[in-house]
């Protein structure tokens, strides 16, 4: 008798910590339940006015303090990409918009919403356009969080994260002086400020490539923007952002050991 009393028991104990497993998967993030009829949509990267919400100068999450980007085409990240579904679906995004798993967005720290990038899969070299329109991921290892939609067309659901290569196609158009008025004002705080290092301007598009991937075996924060300078295009390589002044002078003396002297500083 005793023996069967301890075989309910144990029998309702598995049974709870079965239950209590299966409500942790409900409760969690995952890929959706059921996918409508032609439900992912290719976009075409374009600037959008700056997004209403989501662009303050700074803000603080788990105790670190991120830095909005200004505008930067050409911006290139290498890093790990994480995708978020079905928790989120229906949600706020950080610039207003409702978090829509089957539409190709993403998250991102630092970039100004709404910021166009091309994502590329490392692993299989499978590729997809996605418009940032939310903040995060905030985790130290991951550059970019993606829609179910475009993590599925990168094919890595199941891995759940893959090394990724993310470049800025089109940033917020800012023209008039209503879209200026949700700019950061940063000029009334220094904490605000941000420092870039101009290492090199070119006509050449692929001196500037070649000076890029020079930059970026060493350093994260390089990136190649674009500018039209008497209808001729210009090739810029720099390094940033960095939040201090000080940070500046010894990167300057590591690139002079390169070869790369007298970078032009830029501040915003």
């Amino acid at each position: 008798m005793q023996k069967l009393e301890l075989f309910m028991q144990y029998s309702l104990l598995i049974w709870f910590l079965l239950l209590s497993a299966c409500a942790k998967v409900v409760d969690g993030d995952g890929p959706p339940h059921t996918i409508p009829e032609k439900a992912i949509q290719l976009v075409q990267a374009k600037q959008e006015p700056l997004s209403r919400s989501g662009n303050q100068a700074s803000y603080t999450v788990f105790g670190k303090t991120y830095y909005t980007q200004a505008q930067a085409v050409g911006y290139q990240q290498l890093g790990i990409a994480s995708w978020y579904g079905q928790k989120f679906h229906g949600r706020k995004t950080a610039s207003g918009e409702v978090y829509n798993m089957f539409a190709l967005t993403a998250a991102h720290k630092t970039l100004p919403l709404p910021t166009y990038v091309k994502v590329t899969n490392l692993k299989n070299n499978k590729y997809v356009i996605v418009k940032i329109n939310d903040r995060g991921p905030f985790h130290s290892n991951r550059i970019i969080d993606l829609s179910w939609a475009a993590a599925k067309q990168l094919d890595m659901i199941k891995t759940g994260t893959t090394k990724i290569k993310m470049v800025v196609l089109a940033t917020p158009k800012i023209a008039s002086k209503k879209t200026q008025a949700i700019l950061p004002k940063s000029k009334s705080n220094a904490k605000t400020r941000q420092y870039y290092l101009q290492v090199g301007a070119f006509k050449n598009k692929n001196n500037a490539t070649k000076l890029l991937k020079q930059l970026q075996s060493h350093y994260k924060q390089a990136y190649m923007m674009t500018s039209l300078d008497q209808q001729y295009k210009i090739y810029r390589v720099r390094l940033g952002p960095f939040q201090t002044r000080r940070q500046l002078k010894p990167l300057i003396q590591r690139l002079a050991k390169l070869g790369l002297e007298k970078p032009h500083i830029i501040q915003r």
